[in-house]
């Protein structure tokens, strides 16, 4: 045992998990990520490319429009399903709006929270179960109960093998509808590869009352060999027809090639600063001794982000 675990109190994990203040934390505000402009030539124009956006069915409720409204997003699913990919891209997107000032984005995974390279990222001081359960709570008392320092967008994700969600719903059966009495939108993210196994994260969310009808059902088209065509076994199932009627909405993640991804991901850079030739400093003391992407790269980079608006477009405000 660390000196520093030996002088945190003990935590009472059968029963009420203690408390830290979150709000300061919040007031602490959210650390920037220094950048560095590299010469470069101008970036050419990129096409937005196919369609990315399925239909809705006649008997499927219009998305609701969340404009205006608070939201806590919580982000779930089985591992490299695309998670920490598309909350880059949120954070990439919310800074070109101008927004990422009003967003706060968490991690409570239990294992390498690998959105912290990205972007500033409020955590749990451990990877233990009843830190992630303490912290998931108090962000939730944040969001309903706290007042104008509350972010526009908090984002919570929740990793792909965590067990401190379900633990906090199933102690406060009100989870979701004391966000939504305080007028807090509680958005699902549930991410996807092809396979139906995983189905059972929403069986069990059900089962604990965890369901909002601001849900996203996300395929990752990265991991899928026939695009769309993989996930039709698994959009058939009761599990996601069942959140489909409700009012989920069908997105797709669209593939960035494996090439880029990985040079982006290696480089540590925001998409955005990846797509404008900008070399990240990292968020520690020691730069990153990394030349930016290639001209190539910027453009698939660039491509890539514009589909991702185009596939996010019918729930753009859900996310910002």
């Amino acid at each position: 045992m660390t000196a520093t675990e030996a002088e945190r109190p003990p935590s009472d994990v059968a029963g009420e998990p203690e408390s830290f203040d979150l709000r300061a934390v919040m007031r602490a505000g959210l650390g920037k990520r220094p950048v560095r402009q590299v010469p470069l030539p101008p970036m050419p124009s990129v096409r937005a490319g196919e369609p990315l956006v399925l239909p809705r069915e006649p008997e499927v409720p219009p998305l609701a429009d969340l404009t205006g409204r608070r939201k806590l997003l919580i982000v779930c699913g089985p591992q490299n399903a695309g998670k920490t990919l598309d909350m880059r891209m949120l954070a990439s997107e919310l800074r070109e709006a101008g927004m990422l000032s009003r967003a706060v984005f968490a991690a409570v995974d239990h294992g390498p929270r690998t959105l912290a390279r990205f972007v500033h990222v409020e955590q749990p001081e451990t990877t233990s179960q009843e830190d992630s359960l303490r912290f998931i709570r108090d962000a939730h008392d944040f969001m309903a109960h706290g007042g104008d320092e509350r972010p526009q967008v908090f984002v919570l994700d929740c990793g792909g093998n965590n067990t401190a969600l379900p633990a906090a719903v199933a102690a406060n059966p009100g989870f979701v509808g004391d966000l939504e009495a305080a007028g807090v939108a509680a958005v699902l993210g549930y991410y996807w590869v092809p396979r139906v196994g995983d189905l059972t994260l929403l069986e069990q969310h059900a089962d604990i009352g965890l369901v909002s009808p601001h849900t996203m059902l996300v395929m990752n088209l990265a991991k899928s060999g026939r695009g769309l065509e993989s996930f039709e076994v698994m959009r058939a199932q009761e599990p996601w027809r069942r959140r489909v009627l409700a009012g989920a909405a069908e997105l797709v993640l669209p593939a960035l090639a494996e090439e880029w991804s990985q040079e982006v991901e290696n480089l540590g850079l925001p998409f955005w600063a990846a797509r404008d030739g900008m070399m990240s400093q990292g968020t520690g003391a020691d730069p990153l001794s990394a030349d930016p992407l290639s001209v190539a790269g910027r453009v698939a980079v660039g491509e890539w982000m514009a589909k991702w608006r185009q596939a996010r477009a019918p729930v753009r405000s859900w996310l910002t």
